[in-house]
């Protein structure tokens, strides 16, 4: 156990010698690390704040039926009742005729012209009609379909649905679900993209500081010391390299959240940027200090594996 603590003092003292034997280089280190973590970062922060909107636009949108007047509501539960067994089908709200009413009146309690005009109607103008919310966007062409395709007719063989809005609300739709689809795979290939220039300017770095330990590399080599007595202050530098900037990148994230506030809540409405970074801290430093220790071990480690095969 002893031996193990010694090990592990002179692995962090030769990582800590390594950092402040070439301050410049490592500052080099840092500063690439850093712009690189706060992109990903602040990447994150958008994305995820640009999914949750999206989120609740989703909530919001859905599907509406219209049924024929004088349907059987048996046959518009009947078909209720199917709907609510399509494993893409969330949600189904059935609002009948006098609730339609009912509604209408409320809405335009204050409109006089609108309550008269219907008291004048010898019927209620409304029709029955459900309101969908499926699983997916993606899901309402399905809904849609499976409506078309039911056979469901009335005591006279004539069709119950008279409109299905679909079909009206198709392109929002569309466009919708493409732009979540979009966004994400733009925003995963950025940051993977950043993360690979980032490994590769940190392993060719981490070059540059093994060879000014060259020197010692070669003593090591000769007493015959193991690869992993070699590797490991390399790794444990490369780690303390991404946890420094990890904490940098958090630092700097939130002047910048406050200061692009006004602009970001234009294209969210009243989701405040800065108060969204605050409320989401702890994931985002978890991930960033993983993923920048990650950065920095990895590239550290296959920068001195290289060098040592050569």
């Amino acid at each position: 156990m002893k031996s193990f603590s010694l090990l592990l003092r002179r692995i962090l003292q030769t990582s800590i010698s390594n950092i402040v034997r070439a301050p410049f280089v490592s500052f080099s280190v840092v500063l690439v690390m850093t712009v690189t973590l706060f992109i990903v970062g602040f990447s994150f922060l958008l994305g995820n704040m640009a999914q949750d909107v999206v989120d609740t636009l989703q909530t919001k949108v859905d599907t509406t039926v219209y049924f024929v007047k004088k349907t059987p509501e048996t046959q518009i539960l009947e078909l209720k009742k199917k709907l609510e067994g399509l494993s893409v089908v969330k949600e189904v709200e059935y609002i009948s005729q006098n609730q339609a009413l009912a509604d209408f009146q409320k809405r335009h309690s204050d409109d006089l012209d609108s309550i008269r005009g219907l008291e004048i109607l010898p019927d209620n103008p409304f029709s029955a009609r459900f309101s969908i919310k499926a699983k997916d966007t993606k899901d309402y062409e399905e809904i849609a379909q499976f409506l078309n395709n039911e056979d469901i007719t009335s005591a006279n063989k004539t069709t119950i649905i008279d409109k299905i809005d679909y079909y009206q609300n198709k392109e929002v739709i569309n466009r919708l679900t493409s732009a979540i689809s979009t966004t994400s795979i733009f925003a995963k290939l950025v940051v993977a993209l950043l993360i690979l220039i980032s490994c590769i300017i940190v392993f060719n770095i981490i070059r540059l500081i093994i060879y000014l330990s060259r020197d010692e590399i070669s003593v090591m080599n000769l007493i015959g010391a193991e690869n992993f007595y070699i590797e490991a202050p390399f790794v444990v530098s490369g780690g303390i390299y991404g946890a420094v900037s990890s904490i940098a990148a958090l630092i700097f994230l939130y002047p910048i959240s406050v200061w692009l506030a006004p602009v970001v809540g234009r294209f969210f409405g009243n989701e405040s940027f800065s108060a969204y970074y605050i409320s989401n801290f702890l994931v985002i430093m978890v991930v960033l200090i993983v993923l920048g220790v990650c950065i920095g071990a990895v590239s550290s480690w296959a920068s001195t594996r290289r060098y040592l095969k050569s």
